[in-house]
C-alpha cells in the first residue's frame, strides 16, 4: 500500500473535523456526557466518507456518499437524544430512528435516487432543529448554521 496523498481541501476539512471532535471530547468530559463524543464521532466518520467520495485522498473518487449521509443521520439522532426535551423529543427521536432505518436500507440496497435520500436526511436535520428549539439557543444556532452550511 502506497503513501496516502491528501489534497488541500482534504487537509482543511480533516483538521476542522478533528478540531470539532476534540471540542466534543472536552464538552463531553466537562458535562460528564460521553454521548456527545459519540455523536461527533459519527459526524467525523461522515466527514471522512465525504472526503473519500470527493477524491481528497490520492485523487481517487468512490461513490460512497450515501454512507456519509447515514453517518450524519445517526449523529443527528444522537444529538436529539442528548437534547432530550420531553415528549416532543421522544416523538422526534422515534421518527428520526425510523427515517434512519429507511435511509440505511436504501443505502445498503444501492438505491440510486439521491432525491429520496436527501429528502430523508433533510427531514432528520429539520427534526433536530425543531428539537433544539426546546433545548437551548446555542443548540438552535448550531443546527441552523449546519443547515445553512451543509
Amino acid at each position: 500500500m502506497g503513501k496516502i496523498r491528501i489534497n488541500g481541501e482534504g487537509k482543511i476539512k480533516i483538521n476542522l473535523s478533528l478540531l470539532l471532535l476534540f471540542y466534543a471530547m472536552i464538552v463531553g468530559i466537562m458535562r460528564n456526557n460521553i454521548i456527545i463524543i459519540l455523536a461527533m464521532f459519527f459526524s467525523s466518520i461522515g466527514d471522512f466518507i465525504l472526503l473519500i467520495n470527493r477524491g481528497c485522498f490520492n485523487e481517487e473518487k468512490k461513490e460512497i456518499f450515501n454512507y456519509g449521509i447515514v453517518m450524519f443521520s445517526i449523529s443527528h439522532l444522537i444529538y436529539m437524544f442528548v437534547m432530550n426535551t420531553g415528549n416532543l423529543s421522544n416523538v422526534l427521536i422515534f421518527i428520526a430512528f425510523l427515517l434512519i432505518v429507511i435511509l440505511t436500507i436504501l443505502t445498503v440496497s444501492n438505491y440510486k435516487s439521491k432525491m429520496v435520500i436527501f429528502s430523508l436526511y433533510g427531514i432528520i436535520i429539520l427534526l433536530n432543529f425543531f428539537n433544539s428549539l426546546n433545548f437551548s439557543i446555542f443548540a438552535t444556532i448550531g443546527v441552523f448554521c449546519f443547515i445553512l452550511g451543509g
